[in-house]
């Protein structure tokens, strides 16, 4: 199983490369949080999930210290150091438009052996570590966890009169004593720039044969490793027909070109469908909105079927009640006329001189209370002559309402026949 740790991950281009070559493990430290969401989204996409990002700063004691952050360029001389304020005395670093802080970020800082002891890490194949200034200080931090550490590379400057950073406590001089103590050697010493102020210095554990290291991990197809070790000037051009970067980095362009024409395929597809299915939408929305339309003049039809219904009903009761009101009538007008007759001749005989003949045999009494009796009834028949009028008045009424209604019903109908769909 292959471990590897990059320290200073930037954007991930080295521990990317090696989770893609066949890494079990890869550490990824990185304290600036856009760099380091970088990475996580990048290892998300390729499914990469052997790829572990630690959001941390490197030093030889733990705490909270200030990064100072370049937002221009790579960010790559982002550092826990200050820059010196002579550059404009070398002729290199004075060339540089990136060399400048922009924000202060607060930063959770712990030693290297600190970070890695939860990650149960049975050892580190190999180290990548790029800390501006720091680069030694990063390796001496894992203390007793040097012993599991077999290789690795790390960027120094040359030095000190062309140190970038202030305070940097070791060159390349100090790099090589300290690693030829420590059991490591050196085997090889690559240009980080064209004035040669910094380089990269690529180190095994003494006794190996770097050959044979390199090939058992495939170091040559790394990133950053081999053909362009450096993040600001490349090295002599190689040759793109050897290089296996080139190579990788070509098929590489290949695989994400060709990712790039299946989902725009995939994206195509889906807008077609998207496409019809608004299409569908739509003829179903025009489908219910007749149904809802056909349905609502079912109903309008059936309600104004049953109102003719009930007004047809409404207008017999009427004439009905008309004529039994007109029969009523006739026969009250008949009676009433028979006894006004009646009430006539009795008053007549009452004021006529037969009364004076009849006193002997009539009892005058009776005659006036029959007289009286008559009246009765003729105001009895009076009255019930006015209600029968009346209630012809309020058929009448009932009558003109019903109309009434049935022309509005017509009227209704014809408006929602003629209104357009």
């Amino acid at each position: 199983m292959a471990t590897f740790v990059d320290v200073g991950a930037n954007i991930g281009l080295f521990a990317l490369s090696a989770a893609r070559s066949g890494a079990d493990r890869v550490i990824a430290i990185e304290p600036i949080p856009s760099l380091a969401d970088q990475i996580e989204l990048a290892a998300e996409r390729e499914g990469l999930s052997q790829v572990e990002v630690v959001r941390k700063a490197v030093a030889l004691a733990a705490g909270a210290r200030t990064l100072n952050v370049s937002m221009r360029g790579d960010m790559g001389i982002s550092s826990l150091l200050n820059l010196r304020e002579d550059l404009s005395d070398d002729p290199y670093w004075a060339t540089r438009s990136d060399l400048g802080f922009d924000q202060l970020v607060e930063v959770d800082v712990a030693p290297l052996a600190d970070i890695l002891l939860p990650l149960g890490l049975p050892g580190i194949d190999f180290i990548k570590i790029d800390c501006q200034g720091l680069d030694l200080a990063v390796l001496q931090s894992l203390g007793d966890g040097l012993r599991e550490l077999r290789g690795g590379m790390l960027e120094v400057s040359t030095t000190r009169h062309t140190a970038l950073y202030e305070d940097e406590a070791s060159v390349l001089e100090d790099v090589l004593n300290w690693l030829k103590a420590s059991s490591f050697d050196v085997y090889a010493i690559k240009p980080n720039d064209p004035a040669l102020n910094e380089v990269n210095v690529y180190f095994c554990r003494s006794g190996v044969d770097f050959r044979e290291y390199e090939a058992e991990l495939g170091l040559k197809n790394l990133a950053l490793y081999a053909d362009r070790h450096f993040w600001h000037c490349p090295a002599p051009d190689p040759d793109p027909s050897t290089s296996p970067v080139i190579s990788a980095m070509a098929s590489e362009v290949a695989r994400i070109s060709q990712e790039v024409g299946r989902l725009s395929d995939v994206i195509a597809a889906q807008m077609s469908e998207i496409d019809e299915k608004q299409r569908l939408i739509s003829v179903l929305t025009r489908s219910v909105e007749a149904a809802f339309d056909r349905e609502a003049e079912a109903k309008a039809n059936i309600g104004l079927s049953a109102l003719q219904q009930e007004l047809a009903g409404e207008r017999q009761r009427a004439v009905s009640l008309g004529e039994e009101i007109d029969h009523l009538r006739h026969q009250h007008q008949a009676g009433i006329a028979e006894l006004q007759a009646e009430v006539e001749r009795l008053a007549k005989i009452a004021s006529d001189e037969e009364l004076g003949a009849k006193k002997a045999t009539y009892d005058r009494d009776v005659a006036l209370a029959e007289v009286q009796a008559l009246k009765t009834r003729l105001g009895g028949l009076e009255h019930a002559q006015r209600e029968a009028l009346q209630k012809l008045d309020e058929a009448t009424i009932k009558l003109d309402l019903s109309e009434r209604l049935r022309s509005r019903l017509e009227l209704r109908r014809s408006v929602s026949h003629n209104a357009p769909a």
